[in-house]
């Protein structure tokens, strides 16, 4: 598998298109690290082809390669995966999903930086209220997550707006990310 691993970062780094041709074709190996490193190197690309083939995994039975596909998955609103990924999210099986795999996803959806995901991003921690099961609560807290690590003011003013939810787990959250983006401001404002 070393030598594999080898090829796959050769031809992650040479950015042509026939590249990924190749890459595609260690999705089909069994063993993991063979699997992961092609899964990285397509979602180096981040063009829609590479989202394309990416989206596909996440149908995939192994949770762990479903998120790991999600992660590298880099798309804007124009990407004709971006639609399908807000479906998965809008669909009611998205609450059964596994935590890393909900993180993933909704991080896929606020590196986007669109009015779209982040409409969809908010309603998901707006739908988190007082009474609300663990795994509708637990899906807010990874859209609290993901709109922390987009770091975009956007994701930052709905954050700032939530401080005020009923459910003291996505309160305090939303509150410890608002410190912690006010904190960057000001790091980045300072430095100039």
């Amino acid at each position: 598998p070393e030598i594999t691993l080898e090829i796959i970062m050769i031809l992650a780094d040479s950015k042509e298109k026939r590249a990924m041709n190749h890459l595609v074709s260690f999705l089909s190996f069994r063993n993991k690290k063979v699997l992961h490193a092609a899964i990285n190197a397509i979602g180096r690309f981040k063009n829609p082809s590479a989202n394309k083939i990416l989206f596909s995994l996440l149908s995939n039975e192994d949770p762990e390669i479903k998120s790991m596909a999600a992660e590298n998955i880099h798309m804007v609103e124009e990407d004709p995966v971006f639609d399908k990924i807000l479906q998965i999210i809008k669909d009611k099986k998205f609450l059964k999903e596994t935590r890393k795999q909900k993180q993933a996803l909704l991080l896929t959806l606020a590196r986007s930086k669109s009015k779209k995901a982040f409409g969809l991003l908010e309603k998901i921690i707006k739908k988190a209220g007082f009474f609300s099961g663990v795994k509708r609560v637990e899906s807010a807290l990874c859209a609290v997550e993901a709109l922390e690590k987009s770091e975009n003011l956007s994701g930052y003013a709905i954050i700032k707006n939530m401080i005020n939810s009923h459910n003291r787990k996505i309160r305090k959250k939303c509150a410890d990310a608002a410190n912690t983006f006010s904190r960057k401001i000001k790091e980045e404002t300072s430095r100039e």
